[in-house]
């Protein structure tokens, strides 16, 4: 990050920098050292000041899929231990809706662990 911060507002430079820092944090997804949303924030905000308004808008939207698919990824873990031990702890219905919420900001439908889980409840 030291490379960032030497850029200060060369915009151009910082932009660089960020990309490859973003590039090696999604290369090394689930270490938690790489502070992939703070650093997507910083590249938009480059992008805006170069008038790249259009990268800028992407930048946001990668991050936000890619915290969703980490969600995801949580919440199937999660559902899925509920479902195999008998929801003891009552989890299903904390976590289904926000898998679906999840599910929806992804644009994916409901798959073969949200309908089940679904019907349970409603036993």
């Amino acid at each position: 990050m030291d490379r960032v911060a030497s850029a200060g507002d060369d915009h151009v430079e910082r932009a660089a920098m960020l990309e490859e820092y973003l590039t090696l944090a999604r290369a090394h997804d689930g270490e938690t050292w790489f502070d992939a949303g703070a650093w997507s924030e910083e590249l938009a905000d480059s992008y805006l000041a170069l008038g790249r308004v259009d990268d800028a808008v992407a930048t946001i939207a990668n991050a936000t899929r890619w915290g969703y698919a980490e969600a995801l990824d949580w919440l199937t873990a999660g559902l899925e231990l509920a479902l195999r031990t008998g929801d003891p702890e009552s989890a299903l219905e904390q976590l289904r809706p926000l898998r679906a919420s999840c599910l929806s900001a992804l644009g994916r439908q409901p798959d073969d662990i949200q309908e089940p889980t679904a019907q349970r409840e409603h036993r």
